[in-house]
């Protein structure tokens, strides 16, 4: 499996989020044949504030609708939450 995608963003509370996604993930395409990586950061962002569970099954559920259940990869996350230093 190839990770394609990490990201480290201000989480609300002084916590940092970090997301790693597999291809299935940033490559999944909408009918319209747009890539869900087009609209992935201002996702992370509205996560602001969800533990690691709620934003990975929050990007589970983005991906599929986004490309209407036509998934042709396998979708691989792993988002961790980490108190900033300070």
């Amino acid at each position: 499996m190839a990770w394609s995608r990490s990201s480290r963003s201000p989480y609300h509370g002084g916590m940092i989020v970090s997301a790693v996604m597999s291809a299935g993930v940033t490559e999944a395409r909408s009918p319209d044949m747009e890539y869900f990586e087009d609209r992935l950061a201002d996702e992370l962002a509205a996560a602001a504030g969800r533990s690691a569970a709620e934003t990975t099954r929050m990007i589970q559920s983005l991906v599929a609708g986004f490309s209407e259940d036509d998934l042709r990869d396998d979708m691989t996350i792993l988002v961790a939450r980490v108190r900033a230093a300070g």
